[in-house]
């Protein structure tokens, strides 16, 4: 079996102005506060590319849109932040379908809604690429509080059977990137040919 290959992460150039509510004025690419790309290896051994990117620092603005979003329960911000991914979405000119990572059902019950869900669906809306529930969690444990080992080892997500799609999976955050990385290896070992995961902010 081949061995997959060493992730390559690297800061992308944030050169772009910015405006006051902390979105870059130049191309979508600019603003990224960081990119890494690994391989995965699927059910038959083969290796799948799979992106993380995200687009700014958690840290300012953008915190505070993920905050007021997921804490506060202001939903209209899920169509502010897909609209900033959408761009993005739309500029790697590979995707078949957005999806989700999705929450715990505890934070679901919590919040009366999943977050990613939403934003998932704008970003459908925006760049008219279908959008689907591919991913449910293994089990029921939400990361939010939980150390860094604890969340590099949860959760675990079953993907939906899939034929040669290739899926960019949106979220609001990454912290470890163990969320989404377990579900691009669910979405690989169920036939995914490529994955793209995004999310609004990267906590350094």
């Amino acid at each position: 079996m081949p061995k997959p290959a060493s992730p390559a992460t690297h800061r992308v150039s944030r050169s772009a102005k910015r405006s006051r509510n902390g979105r870059s004025d130049g191309a979508a690419g600019e603003a990224m506060a960081v990119h890494r790309s690994e391989a995965l290896t699927s059910f038959d051994g083969s290796l799948i590319q799979v992106t993380f990117c995200s687009l700014y620092d958690h840290v300012g603005p953008m915190r505070d849109v993920v905050i007021n979003l997921k804490y506060h329960g202001v939903q209209s911000l899920a169509k502010d932040v897909a609209q900033m991914l959408s761009p993005v979405i739309m500029e790697f000119n590979d995707i078949d379908v957005i999806t989700w990572a999705p929450t715990s059902s505890t934070r679901h019950k919590e919040r009366g809604f999943d977050h990613s869900e939403l934003i998932a669906r704008h970003c459908a809306a925006v760049t008219h690429i279908a959008h689907r529930k591919l991913l449910r969690r293994a089990n029921g444990e939400h990361q939010t509080g939980q150390g860094r080992q604890v969340r590099l080892e949860q959760p675990r997500f079953i993907a939906r059977p899939m034929r040669a799609q290739r899926v960019c999976v949106v979220d609001d955050v990454m912290t470890t990137g163990a969320t989404l990385r377990a579900a691009a290896q669910a979405l690989v070992n169920r036939g995914a040919t490529g994955v793209r995961c995004l999310s609004l902010t990267y906590v350094k």
